[in-house]
């Protein structure tokens, strides 16, 4: 609901309503990863439109955490979320972490077509 919302030109709404389900996931002890981790890029990718860059990077950070304590890379898109942190860091004009994130990045997406 909340990126139809935001689709409809209502990102505050859309940005609420992610928020309610983030703090709803983390209430719960057995969420679900991937929705965990897609709510997390979707709302760090909405803060970032509105030009909220604290709450983005933190919560992209956070889903880059979840991922590295998962220890297993593949189940979500670890690259993707490190091009948005790369692509927030350009907006913010921190280069040096903008080009690192997005050379890591490149890299991970580039070993997982080899390794399928």
């Amino acid at each position: 609901i909340g990126l139809l919302k935001e689709q409809l030109g209502k990102p505050y709404e859309a940005r609420n309503e992610l928020e309610e389900v983030f703090e709803i996931l983390q209430r719960d002890s057995a969420f679900n990863m991937e929705q965990m981790l897609d709510i997390m890029s979707n709302l760090g990718q909405m803060y970032a439109n509105g030009n909220d860059f604290q709450k983005a990077e933190s919560i992209f950070l956070q889903a880059l955490a979840l991922i590295e304590k998962s220890l297993n890379k593949s189940v979500y898109n670890h690259a993707g979320l490190l091009k948005k942190l790369g692509s927030l860091y350009l907006k913010t004009g921190d280069l040096a972490k903008a080009e690192s994130c997005l050379l890591v990045s490149k890299n991970d997406s580039s070993t997982r077509r080899t390794v399928h």
